[in-house]
């Protein structure tokens, strides 16, 4: 029998991002083995900050200028699981 590739871990991610405007720019699906392995698959040279989020159902206030990702899978059972608020610190 063949061995499980790491490729087996890997689910599928769904990345939504905004601009500095808040002005939605790109909508992703990436398949990683996680929410930040999903970012660092799409921009490999860029670093991202955690936004902390105190509600899940109010999360969204004004995208692009709070937080620039929005990184959801479809597995989990609780929402904060599924989503996670990213913000870029730095382009290279």
């Amino acid at each position: 029998m063949n061995k499980k590739t790491s490729s087996s871990k890997e689910k599928r991610y769904t990345i939504k991002e905004w601009d500095d405007g808040g002005k939605k720019c790109g909508n992703y699906e990436v398949y990683a083995v996680s929410h930040l392995g999903a970012l660092r698959k799409l921009y490999p040279n860029d670093s991202f900050e955690l936004f902390s989020q105190s509600n899940s159902l109010n999360r969204i206030k004004c995208p692009g200028k709070d937080f620039h990702f929005e990184v959801s899978n479809h597995y989990g059972c609780s929402t904060q699981n599924k989503t996670r608020l990213y913000k870029r610190i730095s382009n290279k």
